[in-house]
């Protein structure tokens, strides 16, 4: 109907309601029998010819339209945002008198509403009618709406590929975790026309999910202070109840579910939440929030808040991947640091041993030979003693020096004799009973395996000495499904793992860290200022250890 009104002809007279072109029967029965729905209307716009195809798709009779002023059914297409304004009586009668605006065959889009209320996309071919009587304009008038459904969701479909494509591309120019959130924020709130988005990042310690970053498409307080942590049990206790996203529809009907002061602030209508994962690790949850009123989020829109989730878990699972190997040369780097720094202080220790104590022994025993050479009998017997004594001494003393350096039992006899001379050493120095208990160690494991676990116990235990003040420490070593598991423990006095954190000062505790990672294994440290110390190193035997099933 639009498109006969643009391509209308001026002329003289207007045909009364009743008029209709100059046709035989023949032609009026083509109009009613053609399949597509065919309007006429006369130069003052009204209706003269609806025919019964037109009917049906509109559900207007002939009889309801029959000489009404086509801008009087401008409710027709109330619902067409370029259609509507179009169907006033200004721009209709400018039409009539001005002549086409589009080219004569060329088909016009609106969307129409039907009688019963629903909307259907129409195609309206415009083409002039020369009658002995006057001038007329007819349209075949065709439903669309099938067509311009599909059009819609391809449409749809194009443009959330390329807010896929977007987000791909710029979660690519980052690996910092919370550009990473706040890029996804973004993009997810314009793609699902949202009004604001949340992201959390999972903390182990507190076993919740932190608001790091939203994004709002209209005023939302940015503090990400002001919004309460998801604990992870509650997460997932509400997927467990309402899937794999969580869709409250209205948060006013669950009590509770928004804290007070924030619903004083805003109102939080509709909540929808997904949680990031990466290989079954938890990382973090996107929320989404609609305010003021309530919103349904389509089925495609889920859709695509799934990929939009498995994008952003799997970026940042790769940053923080990226960040531990950061993480790990810098370890790397300091411990080589450290490592020359030992070295030169091992190596000033055994200067220090073979001046003071080892030189001295043979300076004292080369001073008492030299005095036997003048004497005989009982005089002799006594120096040669005293000789003897001093070169006893000096034995000692170097065993015990080539035990601090590696002890020969490790290699010789394997890890359990090595651990328990150790132990009975170690109790001689510093009076701390150390109660062990080795199970399944009757074979050798490779050199490497070996070493690591004799220097993690000498280390701790050395640590024990200095800093836990007790008597007592225990130590168990067992063998069992491919992998060798050290634990010492103490009731000592403990210490807040915060201490970890100053490389310098733990570099104890990061040796110990860095010779399980070196044999592939894993190590873990508990401890509480009053509580005592947990060592727990998990070496493999025939392959890496698996981090997670060790995680705590």
């Amino acid at each position: 109907m639009m498109a006969v009104l643009r391509n209308a002809k001026p002329h003289n007279r207007a045909p009364s309601p009743d008029t209709t072109p100059s046709a035989g029967v023949e032609l009026q029965a083509v109009i009613q029998q053609t399949p597509a729905g065919l309007a006429i209307v006369d130069n003052d716009g009204r209706i003269i010819e609806w025919n019964p195809a037109l009917e049906q798709l509109t559900g207007y009779s002939f009889d309801e339209v029959r000489g009404r002023q086509i801008w009087v059914l401008h409710s027709l297409f109330s619902d067409d945002e370029e259609s509507a304004p179009r169907f006033n009586e200004q721009n209709v009668r400018r039409v009539l008198r001005d002549g086409p605006l589009t080219t004569a065959g060329q088909p016009i889009k609106a969307l129409v509403r039907h009688k019963d209320g629903t909307p259907r996309w129409m195609s309206m071919v415009p083409f002039p009618i020369h009658a002995q009587d006057g001038h007329y304009l007819g349209a075949i008038i065709q439903d669309i709406t099938a067509q311009r459904q599909a059009e819609v969701q391809l449409e749809l479909q194009a443009r959330r590929a390329e807010a896929v494509a977007r987000l791909a591309s710029r979660l690519s120019q980052d690996l910092n975790i919370e550009q990473i959130l706040a890029v996804a924020c973004q993009e997810i709130t314009r793609a699902i026309g949202i009004s604001a988005t949340i992201a959390q990042q999972y903390d182990p310690a507190q076993d919740a999910m932190l608001v790091k970053t939203l994004f709002a498409g209209q005023d939302l307080p940015n503090d990400p202070a002001l919004y309460q942590p998801i604990s992870r049990r509650r997460f997932l206790e509400m997927r467990e109840r309402y899937g794999d996203i969580i869709i409250i529809p209205d948060a006013r009907q669950v009590p509770g579910l928004v804290a007070s002061d924030i619903q004083q602030v805003i109102d939080i209508r509709t909540i929808g939440v997904i949680g990031l994962e990466y290989e079954g690790e938890l990382l973090g949850a996107i929320t989404l929030l609609n305010l003021d009123t309530v919103k349904t989020i389509a089925e495609e829109d889920l859709s695509l808040l799934r990929t939009f989730a498995n994008q952003v878990s799997e970026v940042i699972a790769h940053a923080r991947l990226f960040e531990q190997v950061r993480s790990g040369r810098e370890r790397l780097y300091k411990l080589s640091q450290k490592l020359v720094e030992v070295q030169e202080a091992e190596r000033r220790m055994i200067a220090h041993e073979l001046h003071d104590q080892i030189g001295q022994e043979l300076t004292a025993m080369n001073l008492t030979l030299d005095l036997c050479k003048g004497l005989q009998g009982e005089e002799l017997a006594q120096m040669l003693a005293e000789a003897q004594a001093l070169a006893g001494n000096l034995m000692d003393e170097i065993r015990e020096l080539s035990l601090r350096l590696r002890p020969s039992t490790l290699d010789d006899l394997g890890l359990e004799p090595a651990l328990a001379g150790f132990f009975k050493r170690f109790t001689r120095q510093t009076g701390i009973q150390v109660h062990a208990q080795f199970t399944g160690l009757d074979r050798r494991f490779s050199a490497a395996v070996e070493t690591a676990a004799f220097r993690i116990a000498q280390e701790a235990l050395t640590n024990i000495g200095r800093y836990a003040g007790v008597r007592d420490a225990c130590v168990t070593v067992c063998y069992q499904q491919g992998e060798l598991i050290l634990t010492i423990q103490d009731h000592g006095r403990g210490f807040s793992l915060d201490f970890l954190n100053d490389r310098d000062r733990a570099f104890g505790i990061n040796g110990m860290q860095e010779r399980a990672t070196l044999v592939g294994g894993y190590f873990d440290i508990q401890s509480q200022p009053g509580a005592g110390t947990t060592i727990q190193a998990v070496l493999p035997v025939e392959h890496p250890v698996e981090r997670r099933r060790h995680d705590r």
